[in-house]
């Protein structure tokens, strides 16, 4: 007898109905949407629990190392522009002493990350041959007096958050050497300095190596967040376009992550992603009122401080942020003005999806 009463089916297969039980609300779920997984379902279909205080545990958090930063916590953040945000306001908090080690010009990610620290701590120089004609290490900060100032400023650090978002990075095709930065434009030259894209494999080693480098010079405690920026263009010619891009950058990083750190990890790309559809700022950037309040969930969630809200106080204003985000989204001009559709349902009420 068929299991599907549908003609344009062709296979039986079995489709056992009410076989997960939810944890929360009073329904059962299809193992056809539980995907047959052992674990308890957890789901959020139930009406007001996303203004409860554990909501984020059970839906983000409960897997993830969240006894993460301590009272006055040395601080060090790893990444481009976003770092600075999440260490200002934790340094304005008071909740830890912060230092940022900032990325600007072109492009950041463990592998840049990675030459940089084997610089910092292990070797005299960055490239081995000039990557261009007349390079000079000391323009850039990069020679052995540099390397010594900087190694001052390395505080005895009790926790480091990394950031990164793209698997690109700048290679010279004349001395074969991978690049920690773009050249700037005065001695960029587009027939030996090119973006290429690392394979899975070669973002796996490098996140591999960083971690090894944090641990053996730095420190044991390492938390990673997958930066929530996209890509504004492509790589190079005949590249993803840049939204497609974006996903092919970001599903390699939080693999990686899942290979090398899988509990020490906030989900702020997955979160910004899920719940702010219009959370752009001026391009790419994500609105500032989204970066605060994310930043206040992390070190609600993942911290231990003195005098920190609530969670509930904190998970009252993300509702807030998130209808209004919400409303903004609705006011966008490249959509129709027309009254909002509100689609109706075909199921059954008992069916939460």
């Amino acid at each position: 007898m068929p299991l599907f009463d549908d003609p344009l089916i062709i296979n039986d297969h079995i489709l056992e109905m009410s076989s997960t039980q939810s944890m929360f609300g009073n329904f059962e779920i299809p193992m056809e949407v539980a995907n047959a997984r052992q674990g308890k379902l957890i789901t959020t279909s139930t009406p007001g629990f996303e203004k409860s205080r554990e909501f984020f545990n059970y839906e983000w958090f409960h897997s993830f190392n969240t006894d993460f930063f301590k009272q006055d916590d040395n601080v060090l953040w790893a990444g481009s522009c976003i770092v600075q945000d999440f260490a200002s306001l934790f340094e304005k908090k008071g909740w830890t002493t912060n230092r940022v080690f900032r990325y600007g010009q072109g492009v950041f990610n463990m592998k840049t990350l990675a030459m940089h620290l084997r610089w910092l701590f292990e070797e005299d120089s960055l490239y081995n041959e000039d990557i261009w004609e007349g390079y000079n290490a000391k323009e850039f900060k990069l020679g052995k007096r540099d390397r010594g100032f900087l190694l001052e400023k390395m505080l005895n650090f009790d926790k480091v958050v990394l950031f990164s978002g793209t698997t690109d990075i700048y290679y010279d095709e004349v001395t074969g050497q991978d690049l920690h930065a773009a050249p700037i434009l005065k001695y960029l030259d587009p027939t030996r300095h090119k973006v290429r894209r690392m394979s899975h494999d070669e973002v796996l080693q490098s996140h591999k190596e960083v971690l090894e480098l944090v641990h053996k010079h730095i420190c044991k405690d390492v938390l990673f967040i997958l930066s929530p920026f996209g890509f504004a263009s492509q790589s190079f010619e005949g590249d993803h376009p840049p939204l497609a891009l974006s996903l092919v950058a970001k599903s390699s990083i939080r693999i990686a992550v899942e290979e090398t750190m899988r509990e020490d990890y906030f989900p702020l790309y997955e979160m910004i992603q899920e719940y702010f559809t219009e959370y752009r700022d001026k391009g790419l950037h994500i609105h500032n009122d989204i970066i605060q309040a994310m930043i206040e969930i992390l070190g609600t969630w993942y911290g231990n401080f003195r005098d920190a809200r609530t969670k509930s106080e904190v998970m009252k204003d993300f509702q807030v942020i998130r209808k209004a985000f919400v409303q903004r989204a609705l006011l966008n001009k490249s959509l129709p003005k027309e009254e909002v559709y509100m689609p109706k349902t075909t199921r059954s009420k008992d069916v939460p999806f």
